[in-house]
């Protein structure tokens, strides 16, 4: 199946969220590279979902969910990176996604969106190599999914406490 990545309005006011802590808690993030997914919010909440390879979910319907707490500073030190960077004007790249065709498109997903209370953005780039076509993460993109996984490896560890499953309506 050939999913293609659909583009949204990039976010504004970044900058408003170092000062403005009213709007640092409409913030939110999503980050998934690797079956993980990370969200983290502008007030500290992060919570780390873990799902299967193959897009299914346990029998019970259910998804792992652990959560954890990050300090205002860390979540000031991102957005401070993602304004440095000039993440908001990396292209918003619509690579195709062959889902369930891994061995046969050994391409791998990097995900990052955005959402402030008005706006949205979605970064998508692929690595790996398909027909002779290498594909590499821009620099900067690089740089902010750096201290993402960061912040998602922190939670990995002990202790981290296990929310209650989160039921998804698929």
């Amino acid at each position: 199946m050939l999913a293609f990545v659909r583009h949204v309005a990039r976010p504004t006011g970044l900058a408003s969220m170092l000062t403005d802590t009213s709007s640092r808690k409409d913030l939110k993030i999503y980050y998934d590279e690797s079956h993980e997914a990370l969200f983290v919010y502008g007030d500290g909440r992060l919570a780390l979902q873990k799902y299967r390879t193959d897009g299914t979910v346990e029998d019970d319907g259910v998804v792992p969910t652990c959560t954890s707490t990050a300090s205002q500073q860390e979540i000031e030190s991102l957005v401070r990176l993602m304004i440095q960077r000039h993440f908001v004007e990396l292209p918003q790249n619509g690579f195709p996604n062959y889902v369930g065709a891994a061995e046969a498109f050994p391409w791998h997903l990097h995900i990052i969106m955005i959402s402030s209370k008005s706006t949205h953005g979605l970064w998508v780039f692929e690595t790996g190599e398909l027909n002779g076509r290498r594909e590499f993460i821009p620099p900067d993109f690089a740089a902010v999914e750096a201290t993402l996984r960061t912040l998602k490896n922190s939670m990995t560890g002990t202790p981290c406490p296990d929310a209650p499953k989160v039921k998804l309506d698929l």
